[in-house]
């Protein structure tokens, strides 16, 4: 095939589309490409809801701040597709990716290879160049549920993490918290380490029990540890930990009341991986002069677009929404610019009724669409909007450059806010 970068391309716009998930696809190809998933060593797995994608990239930061070699697949990414798949920080070049694109297609049938997704395209890609790599650790995000994902073909995982648990995805995972919790818990390895995060307490007994039954170690954080405060005006978030011997202060150079947790699921991952003698001795010091300066993309991000001062977040689901509005609470902000757009397969009048606990902060509400078939309608968003914000607050927008245009010349003065999908980055794209 001449252009596999294109082809991937075209296939990125039907991420996400299929309703059956499987591993065999996925399996057959790696067996044609002699199983390099199996020559990867120190695996840590990473699922959740919401915050995988910085749990991953913190605990990959702090190794690779203590001098180890690791590897890091996340999604989805922001503005270029090789972010993806990254050791110690670099992303995969262009000529890497394009390597193990032309080999993986030259080395299975073609009626095979077309079966395959996008994300199983590149998972094939990352377990390649991984194993190539003889990295110290890899980290992997699962990039939808636990149990069929394609990550999920790991043997074993010295760490598994789940970051948190609520509804998203429930066409796939199941319409129920417990449901996305069994789907989930599938990527735990028997005689390995589990790390939980934030869940209810039942769901913590049923995963204490399970770890039981695979001779899994459980470990969990405890909310009540970490002190957490929102500094506006230095855009950042000061976390004081105080758990057993622990006494020590980290800073995030983001306002985010959920972030913090994401932190310390990462410290206790990398506090396992010492107790097992795969990590050398550290300091907390070392590790909070890492966090400071990691700035982690569309998570509450200050942008400057063209001359318009913005934020940036990502969320979209009710959970994650619940924690914008969160953090909007305990700012000083009035009046307030929602610029929002949401995928179909979002929970959107959840997350629209949530945002309109903000009415009384907000002077304008923004519907508009991006140029995606998976995107919502705009004229569905807005009519729901409409019933809480009422109409004088409600604009929809179907030009991207006319919106931002009268942001330019009727918003400059309000805090102007961009929610709802990590897919605004083509909005915003260099």
């Amino acid at each position: 095939m001449r252009d596999l970068v294109r082809y991937l391309f075209i296939l990125e716009k039907k991420e996400y589309v299929r309703k059956n998930y499987s591993l065999e696809n996925v399996k057959l190809v790696l067996n044609y490409l002699s199983n390099p998933h199996k020559k990867i060593k120190n695996v840590i797995h990473i699922t959740g809801t919401n915050g995988k994608g910085s749990t991953a990239i913190y605990t990959s930061s702090i190794l690779y701040s203590l001098g180890y070699k690791v590897g890091v697949y996340t999604s989805p990414h922001i503005f270029d597709l090789r972010e993806r798949i990254q050791i110690n920080s670099q992303p995969i070049s262009y000529s890497q990716l394009k390597k193990y694109l032309d080999f993986v297609y030259n080395s299975v049938p073609k009626k095979l290879f077309f079966k395959l997704t996008y994300f199983e395209i590149l998972t094939c890609v990352m377990f390649l160049y991984f194993k190539d790599e003889n990295l110290d650790f890899a980290v992997l995000e699962v990039g939808l549920g636990g149990k069929l994902d394609a990550t999920n073909v790991i043997p074993y995982s010295v760490i598994s993490c789940i970051t948190s648990i609520s509804l998203d995805h429930t066409d796939v995972l199941g319409k129920t918290e417990f449901k996305i919790l069994k789907d989930k818990s599938a990527i735990i390895k028997p005689n390995s380490v589990f790390v939980c995060g934030i869940v209810k307490e039942k769901f913590k007994n049923y995963l204490r029990r399970l770890c039981e039954r695979l001779n899994t170690k459980f470990v969990y954080i405890k909310k009540e540890v970490c002190n957490a405060s929102l500094d506006f005006e230095n855009w950042r978030t000061v976390c004081k930990i105080k758990e057993n011997n622990k006494n020590f202060k980290f800073v995030i150079p983001s306002c985010s009341l959920v972030q913090p947790y994401n932190v310390l699921l990462a410290i206790k991952i990398v506090e396992e991986l010492h107790k097992m003698k795969l990590v050398k001795n550290f300091s907390y010091e070392e590790i909070a002069d890492v966090i400071k300066k990691i700035k982690i993309p569309f998570r509450m991000q200050k942008l400057n677009y063209k001359g318009l001062d913005i934020v940036v977040d990502g969320s979209h689901n009710p959970a994650a929404i619940e924690n914008f509005v969160s953090t909007i609470r305990n700012s000083f902000w009035k009046n307030i610019v929602v610029c929002f757009t949401i995928m179909k397969d979002k929970d959107y009048k959840s997350v629209v009724k949530i945002l309109a606990r903000l009415k009384d902060r907000i002077k304008k509400f923004i519907v508009y669409k991006l140029p995606l078939r998976r995107c919502q309608k705009i004229s569905v968003v807005y009519n729901e909007a409409k019933k809480y914000l009422g109409n004088n607050k409600v604009n929809k927008f179907y030009n991207i450059s006319e919106m931002l245009n009268y942001l330019r010349k009727n918003c400059k003065k309000n805090k102007i806010f961009f929610v709802g999908s990590f897919y605004i980055s083509s909005v915003f794209k260099k």
